[in-house]
Protein backbone atom coordinates (compact mmCIF):
# COMPACT_ATOMS: atom_id res chain seq x y z
CA UNK A 1 0.00 0.00 0.00
CA UNK A 2 2.54 2.30 0.67
CA UNK A 3 4.36 1.34 -2.61
CA UNK A 4 1.37 2.27 -4.05
CA UNK A 5 0.87 5.33 -2.52
CA UNK A 6 4.80 6.57 -3.92
CA UNK A 7 4.06 5.52 -7.10
CA UNK A 8 0.40 7.62 -7.59
CA UNK A 9 2.17 10.63 -6.04
CA UNK A 10 5.26 10.43 -8.96
CA UNK A 11 2.66 9.22 -11.77
CA UNK A 12 0.76 12.28 -10.94
CA UNK A 13 3.47 14.61 -10.18
CA UNK A 14 6.52 13.44 -12.05
CA UNK A 15 8.59 16.30 -11.87
CA UNK A 16 8.16 16.22 -7.94
CA UNK A 17 11.12 14.99 -5.87
CA UNK A 18 9.87 13.49 -2.71
CA UNK A 19 11.76 10.35 -0.19
CA UNK A 20 10.27 7.47 0.30
CA UNK A 21 10.84 8.12 4.36
CA UNK A 22 9.20 11.87 4.55
CA UNK A 23 6.02 10.38 2.30
CA UNK A 24 5.68 7.66 5.04
CA UNK A 25 5.96 9.56 7.79
CA UNK A 26 3.49 12.01 6.72
CA UNK A 27 0.99 10.04 5.46
CA UNK A 28 1.46 8.06 9.24
CA UNK A 29 0.02 11.28 10.33
CA UNK A 30 -2.94 10.98 8.27
CA UNK A 31 -4.25 7.38 9.31
CA UNK A 32 -7.32 7.15 11.91
CA UNK A 33 -5.76 6.12 15.18
CA UNK A 34 -5.94 2.48 16.52
CA UNK A 35 -6.10 0.36 13.23
CA UNK A 36 -4.42 -3.11 13.08
CA UNK A 37 -2.45 -4.64 10.36
CA UNK A 38 -5.42 -6.28 8.13
CA UNK A 39 -7.12 -2.85 8.06
CA UNK A 40 -4.24 -0.16 7.90
CA UNK A 41 -3.85 -1.14 3.52
CA UNK A 42 -7.42 0.02 2.66
CA UNK A 43 -7.85 3.19 5.19
CA UNK A 44 -4.25 4.42 3.52
CA UNK A 45 -5.58 3.73 0.03
CA UNK A 46 -8.61 5.78 0.82
CA UNK A 47 -7.36 8.75 0.76
CA UNK A 48 -6.10 11.28 -1.64
CA UNK A 49 -2.56 9.84 -2.45
CA UNK A 50 -1.33 12.03 -5.16
CA UNK A 51 -2.93 15.24 -3.33
CA UNK A 52 -1.00 14.33 0.09
CA UNK A 53 2.27 13.87 -1.68
CA UNK A 54 2.02 17.21 -3.22
CA UNK A 55 1.34 18.63 -0.15
CA UNK A 56 4.38 16.91 1.60
CA UNK A 57 6.61 18.02 -0.77
CA UNK A 58 5.70 21.22 -0.40
CA UNK A 59 5.70 20.98 3.23
CA UNK A 60 9.66 19.88 2.35
CA UNK A 61 10.04 22.85 0.49
CA UNK A 62 10.17 21.30 -2.93
CA UNK A 63 10.37 24.10 -5.35
CA UNK A 64 9.04 22.29 -8.30
CA UNK A 65 6.09 20.79 -5.98
CA UNK A 66 5.04 24.92 -4.99
CA UNK A 67 5.51 25.59 -9.01
CA UNK A 68 2.68 22.80 -9.15
CA UNK A 69 1.01 23.55 -6.37
CA UNK A 70 0.04 26.90 -8.29
CA UNK A 71 -2.71 25.37 -10.40
CA UNK A 72 -4.83 24.61 -7.09
CA UNK A 73 -4.29 28.36 -6.14
CA UNK A 74 -5.20 29.69 -10.06
CA UNK A 75 -8.71 27.35 -9.65
CA UNK A 76 -9.61 29.20 -6.34
CA UNK A 77 -8.79 32.65 -7.93
CA UNK A 78 -12.89 32.29 -8.87
CA UNK A 79 -14.25 31.93 -5.95
CA UNK A 80 -12.06 34.70 -4.21
CA UNK A 81 -13.63 37.06 -6.74
CA UNK A 82 -16.99 36.49 -6.00
CA UNK A 83 -15.97 38.06 -2.96
CA UNK A 84 -14.12 41.01 -4.45
CA UNK A 85 -13.68 41.46 -8.22
CA UNK A 86 -10.23 43.04 -8.33
CA UNK A 87 -7.52 41.60 -9.81
CA UNK A 88 -5.45 43.16 -7.26
CA UNK A 89 -7.44 41.94 -4.26
CA UNK A 90 -7.53 38.12 -5.67
CA UNK A 91 -3.23 38.63 -5.92
CA UNK A 92 -3.13 39.94 -2.10
CA UNK A 93 -5.53 37.15 -0.90
CA UNK A 94 -3.65 34.44 -2.60
CA UNK A 95 -0.03 35.85 -1.88
CA UNK A 96 -1.21 35.59 1.99
CA UNK A 97 -2.64 32.03 1.10
CA UNK A 98 1.17 30.90 0.14
CA UNK A 99 2.48 32.81 3.05
CA UNK A 100 -0.09 30.42 5.67
CA UNK A 101 0.39 27.50 3.58
CA UNK A 102 3.90 27.36 2.85
CA UNK A 103 5.69 29.59 5.26
CA UNK A 104 7.41 27.80 8.84
CA UNK A 105 6.15 30.51 11.22
CA UNK A 106 6.06 29.30 15.20
CA UNK A 107 5.62 25.54 13.75
CA UNK A 108 5.03 23.44 10.40
CA UNK A 109 3.05 25.37 7.45
CA UNK A 110 -0.64 25.00 7.22
CA UNK A 111 -0.28 23.02 4.04
CA UNK A 112 0.60 20.04 7.22
CA UNK A 113 -2.72 20.21 8.27
CA UNK A 114 -4.24 18.54 4.98
CA UNK A 115 -5.84 15.50 5.75
CA UNK A 116 -6.18 13.79 2.63
CA UNK A 117 -9.89 13.13 2.79
CA UNK A 118 -10.82 14.88 -0.06
CA UNK A 119 -9.48 16.45 -2.96
CA UNK A 120 -7.14 19.45 -2.15
CA UNK A 121 -8.41 21.90 -4.57
CA UNK A 122 -11.41 22.07 -2.55
CA UNK A 123 -9.64 22.42 0.46
CA UNK A 124 -7.77 25.12 -0.99
CA UNK A 125 -10.70 26.84 -2.15
CA UNK A 126 -12.22 27.06 0.78
CA UNK A 127 -8.79 28.41 2.87
CA UNK A 128 -8.79 30.92 -0.04
CA UNK A 129 -12.50 31.64 0.77
CA UNK A 130 -11.59 32.69 4.38
CA UNK A 131 -8.48 34.47 3.91
CA UNK A 132 -10.64 36.55 1.33
CA UNK A 133 -13.61 37.09 4.16
CA UNK A 134 -10.81 37.74 6.95
CA UNK A 135 -8.97 40.51 4.84
CA UNK A 136 -12.37 41.94 3.66
CA UNK A 137 -13.25 42.81 7.11
CA UNK A 138 -10.74 44.75 7.67
CA UNK A 139 -7.48 44.65 9.90
CA UNK A 140 -9.85 45.46 12.90
CA UNK A 141 -12.05 42.42 12.86
CA UNK A 142 -11.00 39.05 14.70
CA UNK A 143 -9.54 37.24 11.98
CA UNK A 144 -10.06 33.85 11.43
CA UNK A 145 -7.84 31.20 13.77
CA UNK A 146 -5.26 29.51 11.76
CA UNK A 147 -6.01 26.49 12.80
CA UNK A 148 -9.56 26.63 11.15
CA UNK A 149 -8.46 28.09 7.99
CA UNK A 150 -9.88 25.60 5.99
CA UNK A 151 -13.09 23.12 5.99
CA UNK A 152 -15.36 21.42 4.12
CA UNK A 153 -17.99 23.66 3.28
CA UNK A 154 -18.43 27.18 1.67
CA UNK A 155 -21.12 28.08 4.23
CA UNK A 156 -18.77 31.47 4.73
CA UNK A 157 -19.12 32.70 1.21
CA UNK A 158 -22.91 31.51 0.67
CA UNK A 159 -23.78 33.94 3.80
CA UNK A 160 -20.84 37.19 2.51
CA UNK A 161 -22.77 36.63 -1.07
CA UNK A 162 -26.82 36.76 0.33
CA UNK A 163 -25.67 39.69 2.67
CA UNK A 164 -23.57 41.26 0.42
CA UNK A 165 -26.57 41.19 -2.76
CA UNK A 166 -29.56 40.89 -0.39
CA UNK A 167 -30.31 44.39 -0.74
CA UNK A 168 -29.77 44.56 -4.83
CA UNK A 169 -31.78 41.91 -5.09
CA UNK A 170 -35.18 43.65 -2.37
CA UNK A 171 -34.51 46.59 -4.81
CA UNK A 172 -34.61 44.71 -8.06
CA UNK A 173 -37.71 42.88 -6.87
CA UNK A 174 -39.46 45.86 -5.71
CA UNK A 175 -38.81 47.94 -8.79
CA UNK A 176 -40.47 44.32 -11.10
CA UNK A 177 -42.87 44.63 -8.98
CA UNK A 178 -43.93 48.04 -9.23
CA UNK A 179 -44.10 47.59 -12.91
CA UNK A 180 -47.41 45.36 -12.07
CA UNK A 181 -51.03 46.56 -12.64
CA UNK A 182 -53.23 46.15 -9.04
CA UNK A 183 -55.55 43.74 -10.56
CA UNK A 184 -51.98 41.06 -11.00
CA UNK A 185 -50.82 42.06 -7.40
CA UNK A 186 -53.84 41.38 -6.21
CA UNK A 187 -53.67 37.62 -7.65
CA UNK A 188 -50.12 37.10 -6.44
CA UNK A 189 -51.62 38.33 -2.92
CA UNK A 190 -54.46 35.50 -2.81
CA UNK A 191 -51.52 33.16 -3.72
CA UNK A 192 -48.89 34.27 -1.95
CA UNK A 193 -49.87 36.12 1.12
CA UNK A 194 -53.69 34.35 1.97
CA UNK A 195 -52.25 31.02 1.08
CA UNK A 196 -55.64 30.49 -1.21
CA UNK A 197 -55.22 27.37 -3.40
CA UNK A 198 -55.77 27.66 -7.21
CA UNK A 199 -59.72 26.15 -7.30
CA UNK A 200 -60.39 29.44 -4.91
CA UNK A 201 -58.39 31.78 -6.64
CA UNK A 202 -59.96 31.03 -10.05
CA UNK A 203 -63.63 31.35 -8.25
CA UNK A 204 -62.94 34.57 -6.61
CA UNK A 205 -60.75 35.53 -9.88
CA UNK A 206 -63.96 34.25 -12.15
CA UNK A 207 -62.02 32.02 -14.52
CA UNK A 208 -61.28 28.29 -15.09
CA UNK A 209 -58.87 26.65 -12.52
CA UNK A 210 -56.29 25.98 -15.71
CA UNK A 211 -56.48 29.96 -16.47
CA UNK A 212 -55.48 31.06 -12.81
CA UNK A 213 -52.80 28.70 -12.54
CA UNK A 214 -51.60 30.44 -16.27
CA UNK A 215 -51.83 33.56 -15.03
CA UNK A 216 -50.12 32.93 -11.86
CA UNK A 217 -47.13 31.17 -13.70
CA UNK A 218 -46.47 34.06 -16.12
CA UNK A 219 -46.94 36.72 -13.56
CA UNK A 220 -43.62 34.70 -11.92
CA UNK A 221 -41.86 34.76 -15.46
CA UNK A 222 -42.16 38.17 -15.71
CA UNK A 223 -41.12 39.33 -12.34
CA UNK A 224 -38.21 37.12 -12.40
CA UNK A 225 -36.97 38.65 -15.68
CA UNK A 226 -37.87 42.02 -14.58
CA UNK A 227 -35.76 41.14 -11.41
CA UNK A 228 -32.82 39.94 -13.78
CA UNK A 229 -32.99 43.04 -15.70
CA UNK A 230 -33.16 44.98 -13.03
CA UNK A 231 -30.26 43.13 -10.98
CA UNK A 232 -28.01 43.22 -13.78
CA UNK A 233 -28.72 47.02 -14.40
CA UNK A 234 -27.35 47.64 -10.68
CA UNK A 235 -24.48 45.47 -10.63
CA UNK A 236 -23.53 45.27 -14.10
CA UNK A 237 -22.72 41.62 -13.73
CA UNK A 238 -22.48 38.95 -16.73
CA UNK A 239 -25.25 35.94 -17.49
CA UNK A 240 -23.53 33.39 -15.52
CA UNK A 241 -22.48 34.90 -12.75
CA UNK A 242 -26.09 36.84 -12.47
CA UNK A 243 -27.81 33.84 -12.65
CA UNK A 244 -25.91 32.26 -9.58
CA UNK A 245 -26.63 35.18 -7.56
CA UNK A 246 -30.46 35.12 -8.54
CA UNK A 247 -29.92 31.15 -7.51
CA UNK A 248 -28.69 32.09 -4.38
CA UNK A 249 -30.89 34.48 -3.34
CA UNK A 250 -33.99 32.63 -4.28
CA UNK A 251 -35.22 32.26 -0.62
CA UNK A 252 -35.78 35.90 -0.24
CA UNK A 253 -38.33 35.91 -2.68
CA UNK A 254 -41.22 34.41 -0.69
CA UNK A 255 -40.22 37.19 1.92
CA UNK A 256 -40.21 39.59 -0.60
CA UNK A 257 -43.27 39.03 -1.80
CA UNK A 258 -45.21 39.12 1.73
CA UNK A 259 -43.62 42.23 2.92
CA UNK A 260 -44.61 44.07 -0.10
CA UNK A 261 -48.18 42.63 -0.68
CA UNK A 262 -48.87 42.82 2.70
Amino acid sequence: ALAAAAAAGRATWPGVDLADEELVAALATKMPPGLDDRRAPAALLALQLSDLYLATACAAGSVEALVAFERHLDAARPAVRRIDSSSSFADEVLQLLREKLFVWTNGPPRITAYAGRGPIAGWVRVAAIRTALNLKRGPTAQPTDDANLVGNDDDLELGYLKSRYREAFQAAFETAMASLAPSERTLLRLHFVDGLPLDQIAIVEQVSRATAGRRLQELRARLAAGTRTHLQSRLGVDGRELESLVGLLQSQLALSLSRILR
